[in-house]
């Protein structure tokens, strides 16, 4: 780490007030002209790095490249020193926040009107830099910044190169460059390059920009990254976030075609048919809309005669609990079907016991006679025999009737269903739909699925800590299989209680984790801005979830929505994201 020794003292003209970033290539410093009274950025290379090969020539060609440029969306360079100091560039200074930053902590995804500004800012700069014969060959979001006035701006040119060029030490054939998530499949290969390279980088940087995503995993290795670039098409923009409209969906695949000829030839094409897909779109802005519902699942009319029904419901609530005693108890020859996750025999009534035998879901255990069952920390134990002849406890929650194991199958329209549903939620389903009167005969017309066949995994089924404590909570979606009804039902702490929201068609969920990890969205706020003459102007404000929360994608309507618990209201808001 380098020391801010610098500050305070003089470079040339310049005096050095404060250190505004530092990382392992070098720091960067405001400054000041100490006879213009011009303020700049002074970007020094790390001493230490100053030896390496080819990387102090790396910096020179920074500035070279930097000094052919002039244009409005393009920092500018006022000087380059080599002293005593150190190496140095002396560049126009820029307040704003990075499009990387700004993305992660304010955005999520820029609503498209403010997209297709900026990316047209974008493509002008570079073609602008085409023009004289130079390659960004890194384009990135980390590289744009957003300026008090709304504007872009490009800052890095590190790896930039003039075309034909290859200076000595900087890039050699075969060699590759760029950082891999933005490449080109001609950068991963180690290919020649000319403009097109940064046409492909601009379109991963447009659909990050529409959707708030890159298109594939970060999480992923170099090499499967490099893997998915050259083999693997990109994943529609529009499932990943709703706003996205089918003319710039189908532009970031043009930009992004794996063959060069099949892409943007030029910046100025990509530009023609952005701002020609904006003027049909313009018209399709869709409203806010913020709903808010109750935890409670009766509603407003339902509760005016509850008291007079509440007799009906308490002799109802007893009898479906006998009847499911009785048949949980005294199944037909004493045989009980599993419906636990990763059940087990134990040796005792514990789990911390020996196990004695794995159980799979749905196979069939013998409950030994004229046993009581055990209650231990609040949990019953029945002592059962598996189908190999093992003997051994189970928790006896873990263990159905063959009627309500049939009911319970009938629910699901996949086994992949099956399994991303907890054994308590299990139950907890089959009592609502026990309490609905959804079941025909141990069938049922609403049913529960989980088709997670795209690597963005929206799903009919979420799970998540929906609320401020730690107990597991469950989402899924009920499919009417007479039409194309939806219903949502999200369940807390295992218990009955549920809220269902209707949607009158398909829909998908997927889980958002709580914090940084799960992203910012909007959340119904906004704040201020301050323009560089001094207006103020309102944004969107997006915001970390207290709380895991749920994404709705509304297919019909092509919307995203973000429910999210409000323990403190006890109640379940749903905000739709801005296009």
């Amino acid at each position: 780490m380098q020391t801010n020794s610098l500050i305070g003292r003089r470079l040339g003209n310049y005096k050095i007030d404060s250190l505004i970033d530092q990382g392992g290539m070098g720091s960067v410093y405001e400054g000041v002209h100490m006879l213009l009274g011009r303020r700049a950025a002074i970007k020094q290379l790390n001493p230490i790095l100053e030896q390496k090969e080819g990387v102090k020539e790396r910096f020179k060609n920074e500035a070279m490249i930097l000094s052919k440029l002039k244009h409005p969306h393009i920092v500018s360079i006022y000087d380059y020193i080599e002293c005593d100091e150190g190496t140095f560039i002396v560049m126009e200074l820029i307040k704003g926040t990075a499009l990387d930053v700004y993305l992660k902590n304010e955005s999520g995804p820029i609503p498209e009107p403010r997209a297709v500004r900026y990316i047209s800012q974008m493509l002008d700069a570079i073609g602008y830099m085409h023009s004289k014969n130079i390659i960004h060959r890194d384009i990135k979001p980390g590289n744009f910044i957003i300026t008090a006035d709304d504007e872009i701006k490009i800052l890095d040119f590190g790896i930039a190169q003039l075309i034909g060029e290859t200076p000595k030490h900087l890039t050699q054939p075969g060699t590759k460059v760029g950082t891999a998530l933005y490449m080109s499949p001609q950068q991963v290969k180690g290919q020649p390059l000319d403009r097109r390279t940064d046409i492909y980088s601009l379109g991963i940087t447009f659909f990050q920009m529409l959707t708030g995503q890159h298109p594939y995993n970060v999480k992923l290795s170099e090499y499967d990254i490099y893997n998915k670039i050259i083999n693997e098409p990109l994943p529609p923009p529009s499932s990943i976030y709703a706003g996205v409209s089918p003319q710039m969906e189908d532009i970031i695949y043009k930009a992004t075609a794996k063959k060069p000829l099949d892409r943007y030839q030029n910046c100025a094409a990509f530009l023609h048919d952005v701002k020609a897909a904006a003027k049909q779109t313009s018209g399709e802005d869709k409203h806010l809309n913020t709903q808010i519902f109750e935890l409670s699942p009766v509603d407003t009319e339902k509760k005016q005669s509850a008291w007079r029904n509440i007799a009906i419901l308490l002799v109802v609530s007893i009898f479906l609990l006998a009847v499911a005693v009785s048949v949980f108890t005294f199944g037909r020859h004493d045989q009980m079907h599993v419906i636990g996750d990763n059940a087990h025999l134990y040796k005792s009534d514990s789990l911390n016991a020996e196990r004695t035998d794995r159980l799979n879901y749905g196979e069939t255990v013998r409950i030994v006679p004229d046993r009581p069952e055990i209650i231990n920390n609040g949990t019953a134990w029945v002592e059962a025999t598996s189908l190999r002849g093992t003997k051994g406890y189970i928790p006896k929650k873990q263990l159905v009737s063959a009627k309500i194991y049939q009911q319970i199958n009938s629910m699901f329209m996949t086994k992949e269903a099956i399994d991303l549903t907890p054994c308590e939620y299990k139950l907890v389903l089959w009592k609502y739909f026990v309490e609905n009167k959804y079941f025909r005969n141990s069938s049922t017309s609403w049913k529960i699925s989980s088709d997670t066949k795209n690597e963005l995994d929206f799903s009919g089924i979420a799970s998540g800590r929906f609320n401020s404590n730690s107990t597991p909570d469950y989402a899924c979606i009920l499919h009417s299989l007479s039409d194309r009804r939806c219903r949502i039902l999200i369940f807390l702490d295992q218990s009955s209680e549920n809220i269902a929201i209707d949607f009158p068609g398909e829909i998908r969920i997927k889980t958002i984790p709580a914090g940084e990890q799960g992203g910012g969205w909007f959340l119904g706020n906004t704040y201020k801005r301050t323009a560089a003459n001094g207006s103020q102007y309102e944004v969107d404000k997006y915001e970390f979830l207290p709380t895991d929360g749920i994404m709705i994608y509304d297919i019909e309507n092509e919307t995203n929505s973000v429910c999210v618990f409000n323990s403190a209201e006890n109640k379940i808001h749903i905000y739709q994201q801005p296009k």
